[in-house]
């Protein structure tokens, strides 16, 4: 004898039900684990952090690590490194200045509205690269950067 519609209806509500928390329990585990716990390979703990975004508000050198991309500030007309293993000899990077991003820095700075050229000036592969404003920020110069390899 079948059953009537809705019993079958609140089974499958009950399923379901029991799928989500499934769901939202194993989520909840996933977020607190390590990448070593995710069973991700030291290669893979590094090519996520190369894509996880730096964000940096501190005196030069800005340590960004392995990110390849970013936000930094620079003070003045001083020359600002910005330290990543990202960098290398064919690195392509680019640079921003954006008067927008001083919310997503730590602090929050106030970002120089002014428009200055800034430049790569140095880099040292696996290490570092070098940037410096073509004339003198008034406040903070806020810097959006990418590198592409």
């Amino acid at each position: 004898m079948a059953l009537p519609r809705f019993s079958q209806g609140a089974s499958n509500m009950r399923r379901i039900l029991s799928v989500a928390f499934l769901a939202a329990l194993t989520i909840a585990a996933i977020c607190s684990l390590t990448p070593a716990q995710h069973g991700l390979s030291p290669v893979q703990s590094v090519m996520a952090q190369q894509y996880a975004p730096c964000f940096q508000n501190t005196s030069s050198p800005e340590n960004c690590q392995s990110a390849c991309s970013g936000y930094f500030t620079i003070s003045g007309s001083t020359a600002t490194v910005v330290n990543t293993t990202c960098a290398n000899a064919g690195s392509r990077i680019l640079l921003t200045v954006d008067s927008s991003i001083g919310s997503q820095l730590p602090s929050t700075p106030t970002c120089s509205t002014a428009i200055v050229a800034v430049a790569v000036s140095a880099r040292s592969a696996g290490l570092s690269f070098t940037v410096t404003p073509a004339s003198t920020f008034t406040t903070n110069g806020c810097v959006a950067f990418r590198i592409d390899n």
